[in-house]
């Protein structure tokens, strides 16, 4: 496989909640109602963006929230390489274009964004997704 084959590689698999890094704020409120919805169907249905090379959460922070509330051990993730040039990331107020190395650099030094303040495009082929049982998300580690 040559670079850029790897690079367009996109992968869902279930990732140690304590192995992922938050690069944005929540909101507590919607947390709250995503625990309960989980709750009540018993299914997780949208793997959360995460970064293959640094485990940083791109997408998702309100249900990677969720996860640690709900006490789950692993999460489905959909692994995606920062690097790719088709994956672009903006302001969701402005629209501006965001610096995805900046977006890292300050996950990694505990800085977190304010809570939806990006955006992600891509124009990668996806795997299809398909639910996970809650029972499979907890208790487990791999």
């Amino acid at each position: 496989m040559n670079i850029n084959e790897s690079i367009n590689q996109v992968f869902i698999k279930l990732v140690k909640i304590s192995d992922l890094k938050p690069s944005e704020e929540f909101c507590e409120k919607h947390v709250e109602s995503l625990v309960h919805k989980i709750q009540h169907q018993q299914q997780w249905s949208h793997p959360i963006l995460v970064e293959i090379n640094s485990n940083v959460i791109l997408d998702g922070h309100h249900r990677f929230a969720a996860a640690k509330a709900l006490n789950f051990s692993r999460i489905p993730c959909l692994l995606v390489d920062y690097n790719n040039p088709e994956i672009h990331v903006s302001c969701w107020n402005t629209g501006n274009k965001l610096n995805k190395s900046e977006i890292l650099k300050k996950s990694s030094q505990g800085i977190l964004l304010e809570k939806k303040s990006t955006r992600h495009h891509f124009n990668i082929n996806m795997p299809i997704l398909s639910s996970f049982e809650v029972n499979d998300l907890k208790g487990h580690s791999s």
